[in-house]
This record gives structure tokens, sequence and C-alpha cells, in this order.
């Protein structure tokens, strides 16, 4: 795709909503504190082999915080030596729902009308109109895309693993939302993950269960993080993308490893980063301010040609149900 054309099909992020000062440094050290209620809490166990393929063949990647990213030989998954025994220790703990409320709460009118209307759109083009069509969410969190999804015409239900966040979101929009997906007792046609699938620990497990729960037809929609990418390269270990609770990062090669052990079709693959804003964040942590300021102001030409080059830092597919 040429400059100009990869230019039309890119929307734009508001940098000053999305990568606010100071963006890095609070994500990086509520990374520390999280690491430290596993260590206080049930502590870790080992990840030993790959989990999309199962192979014990890896290369060292980066380490950060004393865990290990290897890169799987096989299947290209970049993936944690080790995960917390009990991920309660993350998710049921007293900090997550105040963490939820000002990540996703604070902008939420902006995350409606720049991404929950992008996703919307998407979906409605793969299986057209929303009416008769349900919507389930895995990992709803506050419940804003389910809250616009159910705007657009969609029946929605939700999954959250927090007990906390659950209940809150449950009580505040009047939407079903339950614990696990094996909770929910009905068939949907599409299911969205939404930054889910790299807190997984068995992502081949969690592909096979929404198939389950799929009508024929159905699809997944998943964002990811993309390992390899430009802005995990050039900030390493200082990416806001490696937190305590990612075990996983993705890669084109291994979305596709992913459906063929899932007996699943990927239909649609991309990527949509925010490259040039991480950078920013990057360099200003850094004190490097003119290399930060030249972030925010070259991101509209540079990330649609990062994107088009699928080098961009989230990666976006969807798998239909044969």
């Amino acid at each position: 795709m040429s400059f100009l054309k990869s230019l039309k099909s890119f929307r734009s992020i508001d940098l000053k909503e999305m990568r606010k000062p100071g963006f890095l440094k609070q994500i990086l050290d509520l990374s520390v504190f999280q690491h430290g209620l596993v260590d206080k809490g049930h502590g870790w166990k080992p990840i030993e082999t790959c989990p999309i393929c199962s192979s014990k063949k890896f290369e060292p990647a980066l380490t950060v915080r004393e865990i290990a990213i290897r890169r799987c030989s096989d299947c290209d998954l970049y993936y944690n030596d080790r995960m917390p025994v009990d991920t309660g220790d993350l998710y049921s703990d007293d900090h997550y729902l105040p963490v939820a409320k000002q990540s996703y709460l604070s902008i939420v009118d902006y995350r409606k009308r720049r991404f929950g209307t992008e996703r919307l759109d998407l979906i409605e083009s793969v299986i057209g109109s929303a009416k008769g069509k349900k919507v389930l969410d895995m990992g709803c969190g506050t419940g804003w895309f389910l809250y616009l999804a159910r705007e657009r015409g969609f029946d929605v239900v939700g999954v959250e693993l927090g007990d906390e966040l659950r209940e809150f979101t449950k009580a505040e929009l009047k939407i079903p939302i339950f614990k696990t997906l094996a909770d929910v007792n009905e068939k949907v046609d599409v299911i969205t993950m939404f930054d889910l699938i790299e807190h997984v620990e068995n992502p081949v497990a969690l592909i096979n269960e929404c198939k389950a729960k799929l009508n024929p037809g159905g699809i997944i929609l998943a964002f990811t993080p993309q390992y390899d990418s430009l802005a995990f390269h050039v900030a390493k270990e200082n990416t806001n993308l490696i937190k305590t609770e990612h075990l996983t990062y993705f890669t084109k090669p291994s979305v596709m490893k992913l459906g063929e052990v899932t007996d699943m079709d990927c239909i649609y693959y991309v990527t949509k980063g925010i490259d040039c804003g991480d950078l920013k964040s990057l360099f200003e942590y850094q004190n490097k301010p003119h290399l930060a300021e030249a972030m925010e102001e070259l991101y509209d030409l540079l990330q649609p040609i990062i994107d088009q080059a699928e080098c961009g830092n989230h990666l976006r597919f969807i798998f239909k149900k044969r």
C-alpha cells in the first residue's frame, strides 16, 4: 500500500487524552507494585512450554523484573517463564477496582467515541446488522464497550474475573456479567476480548471454550499487544505493555498458529498501534523532551506507515467458527 493510501485508512488518536504526562511512570510503578503483591501472596509457578504449540524450544528475548520473556522457536509466541500461582493476588486485590475506574472511566466518553464506534463498525462489517445478534465481552471491566454495543442494538453479556469490578459494573449498567465463561449458559454471535488474551494461562483452551459458545459462523474479535513491533524494540523493558499480569505477547505467526490449533479461520489481521504515542511517553520518562515532542508531532504521519508494515504494537484478529 502506498503512503497516501495508508493515510486514508488511518484513524488518529488524541495523545493528549491517551498518553498524558507521567503515563509511563504510572504504569511501571503499578507493575512493580503488582509484582510485589504476587511475591507477598501465593508466589510464582513456572511456565515450561509454549502456551500455543507446547514446544520446549525457545530463545531468550528480554528479562523484566526477574521474569524472563522467551520467544518460542516454533510458533514465534513470546511468553513469560513464570506466572502467579493464584491470579487472585492481582485481580481480586483491593487496588484492582480503583485502577480500572481510573484507567477507563476517567476518559470513558472519548473511549466510546474513538474506540467503541470503530470496534462496532468492524463487527457489523463482518456479521451484518446488530439486530437479533448477541455480543459477549470477555474481561469486560467497567463495561463501557457493552454499554455502547447495547445502544447499537446488540443483546449483550459480559465476563469479568475481578470480583469487586464485576459487581460494580453489574450495578452500574444493569448488564448480566459473570465470573467465568462456564457460567454463561447461552450461545452468542460475537465474542470480544480486548486486551484480554495476554492475561490468560492457556490461550488455546480459551479460544476452544469461546468457540463452543458461538453460534455457527460466529466470530471472536481480539485485540492484544504485538511484541514484534517498533515501540517494543525501542522501549524494551520500559515498554508500558510489559506488565506483571501479561503472560504472552503475540506476533502474526503465533496468531496464525493459534487459529490452526483451535481449528478456527483467521479472516482478519491488522496492526493498529500507538507506537509513536508510547515512544512519546518513553522519551518523557527518559527526560528527552525534544524527542517526545517529535513523536507527538509526527504521530499522524509515521503511525500509518508502521501499521501498514504490520509493525504496530497492538494487533487485531478475527477468528470465525467453521
